[in-house]
């Protein structure tokens, strides 16, 4: 209803109001005989009034003994009175016209929850009389283009060879409650091609639909479809329109058969060529067997199948999906995929899903929105491109018992001087400390690796990963080693600028690893791209810092780069220098290359500042003092 949302309340205001304006009939009825004719006929704009004194009317000709006939209907039966039965009768006529013309106007400027409310003046333009096509309301062809200049590098160039479907420009939403759901967002999408719309939820894709479908009006900006205007032409529009929406809307007691039927005359397609569509429509679904099911005994996804078909059906020019595969089992999911394929010519098509698979594989262009803003649009290679890391070196440990790294490679370590042996055992035993703190530690693999980027360094030189970290940083300087898990080590390969020194490195770099596969312990690898799903990870993320890796990024790390697990406590860094104090113990000044760590909760700022004056309170704590130390931590 227009006035109201709920069907319970609708009826309970309708009964009290129907009641309400009888009541003044109960009083008038009293002074029926000498009240005034104009008063009568004023009063039977009430259209209760109006049907009471036409109740009283032919209760007077049936007390009389005459009746009410055809010939005696246009006098009242009442001496003395000037209305008549005929008059009650016109004036319910005339009643009926005035309600039907004020729901007319009400419904068109006050739509309810749902729609786009027209202009308290509409009646008074010519368009809405005439039905003359919108003309887009912009300054220049230029100012059609989407984006700012300082955002046209995550905008890939248009297809403007083809013809223009919806047009989005400058469109804003912002609820009652002051939730921004849509912010200047300007977006096109073109005929015969999938556009694939992508965001987290509570992005702005379902707003942005909802506006498109007429359900929610903008609150600024507007959009074309097919050179009309949403918020003039949105009866025009749905005639060419078809919506899937997140959840399936279709009649229990209504076949396959009735349902594409009656969805098709909504959209005023012609009886004459309806048969056709449908047999067609429900062969390409491949449910030919439940033509005459009712869509209540349909699975769940032949229901959603059945949706899908709703909205192509009718000779729709634009279809919009709302992740039209969710909930649907991976083969029903690929006769979709096979359907979208073969009905998008000629339509311009607008997809949401969280499939990340599905839109690369069906999106000839996929445009991403956070917060309610487009961050980028373009085809799956140009997003690859612009916000790839490079390629992904995946290698496979061999299950054989491995012999100990720093035997095999002794060479690779470097035998440094007294006093850099004795530094760098202190910051090892910290760094020790750190992996025996957790009872849940995994040892090596859980603090080296933890899913995040390490750069290898001196400090991490003593793990088994690192000489195959050195090995491949020799042919690809830049490479990073992203994870190990399991029985998989993973890196990161970058592009250069320049592709062909990449390819050539690359080259060098394999046929170097397949000769020293064995050696190494790998027992296979593999090369990878970037994939769809990690580049909507880093430019959908509100918490993105703007580099895509595998894993948790801004992790702890200690000072040789190792980052420390999740349950462990930070240790903050405090640059020192090892001393001896005349007592042969050792101090630590705040000048030094050396590191020490003292635990405090993660997330804490401590500010070390040590006291060179006071050499008791840089002294490092053992025993009872150092217990004291974790217990006040």
């Amino acid at each position: 209803s227009t006035l109201f949302s709920r069907a319970n309340i609708a009826a309970a205001a309708g009964g009290i109001l129907f009641f309400i304006l009888y009541l003044p009939y109960s009083f008038m009825v009293v002074w029926e005989e000498s009240l005034d004719p104009i008063a009568k006929i004023l009063s039977c704009l009430i259209s209760n009034i109006s049907f009471g004194f036409g109740c009283a009317y032919f209760s007077h000709f049936e007390e009389s003994g005459i009746g009410a006939q055809w010939d005696n209907i246009w006098v009242s039966p009442l001496l003395g009175d000037q209305f008549s039965l005929a008059g009650c009768m016109g004036m319910l006529l005339l009643d009926a016209t005035i309600y039907g013309i004020i729901m007319w106007y009400i419904e068109a400027v006050f739509p309810g929850e749902f729609g786009v409310p027209k202009p308290w003046y509409f009646f008074l333009t010519l368009h809405y009389w005439t039905g003359r096509n919108s003309v887009p309301q912009f300054d220049s062809e230029s100012d059609l283009r989407l984006g700012e200049a300082g955002k046209r590098k995550q905008m890939e160039t248009e297809p403007t060879h083809l013809n223009l479907g919806v047009s989005i420009k400058r469109l804003h939403k912002v609820y009652n409650n002051g939730k921004v759901a849509v912010e200047d967002l300007n977006l096109n999408f073109y005929e015969g091609q999938i556009t694939s719309f992508l965001g987290h939820n509570g992005a702005g894709k379902t707003t942005t639909i909802s506006i498109l479908t007429g359900l929610f009006p903008p609150s600024a900006g507007t959009a074309l479809i097919n050179g009309l205007d949403i918020t003039r032409d949105m009866d025009k529009i749905r005639s060419s329109m078809g919506t899937c929406p997140q959840h399936n809307v279709l009649f229990p007691g209504l076949s396959v058969e009735e349902h594409l039927w009656f969805f098709a005359r909504i959209k005023n397609q012609p009886k004459a060529g309806i048969q056709s569509q449908i047999s067609q429509m429900i062969l390409d679904l491949g449910i030919p067997h439940k033509r005459h099911e009712y869509s209540k005994n349909l699975s769940g996804g032949m229901q959603r199948k059945l949706s899908i078909a709703c909205a192509f059906v009718g000779g729709s020019k634009v279809v919009v999906l709302d992740e039209p595969t969710a909930g649907v089992d991976p083969y029903s999911r690929r006769a979709i995929w096979d359907l979208l394929i073969k009905y998008k010519e000629n339509r311009t098509i607008i997809l949401t899903t969280h499939f990340m698979d599905e839109a690369d594989l069906l999106g000839d262009r996929i445009a991403i929105i956070n917060c309610g803003k487009l961050v980028c649009c373009g085809s799956s290679l140009f997003l690859k491109s612009l916000y790839g890391v490079g390629y992904y070196l995946t290698l496979v440990k061999s299950t054989k018992k491995a012999v100990p790294a720093e035997a095999k490679f002794t060479d690779i370590m470097r035998v440094k001087s007294a006093r850099e042996s004795a530094d760098s055992a202190a910051t090892t035993r910290d760094v020790e400390d750190l992996e025996t703190d957790n009872d849940d530690d995994e040892g090596i693999s859980d603090i080296s690796t933890q899913d995040t980027i390490i750069n290898p360094s001196d400090g991490n030189s003593r793990y088994p990963v690192y000489p195959l970290t050195k090995f491949i940083q020799q042919y690809v300087p830049k490479a990073t080693l992203v994870e190990e898990i399991g029985q998989e080590i993973v890196f990161v390969l970058p592009v250069e600028e320049s592709k062909e020194v990449s390819m050539k490195q690359f080259e060098v770099l394999f046929n170097e690893l397949d000769e020293q596969m064995n050696k190494f312990k790998i027992s296979t690898y593999g090369l990878s791209d970037t994939t769809l799903e990690e580049i909507f990870l880093q430019v959908a993320s509100n918490e993105n810092d703007g580099t895509i890796v595998r894993g948790d990024a801004g992790r702890p790390k200690t000072s040789t780069g190792v980052h420390l697990p999740e349950k462990l406590r930070r240790r903050s860094q405090v640059t020192m220098d090892v001393v001896m104090d005349s007592s042969g113990s050792r101090l630590k000044s705040a000048e030094g290359p050396n590191t020490g760590y003292t635990e405090v909760p993660l997330g804490d700022d401590v500010d070390f500042k040590p006291n060179p004056k006071n050499p008791a309170s840089m002294a490092k704590k053992t025993g009872k003092p150092l217990v004291l130390k974790h217990i006040m931590a």
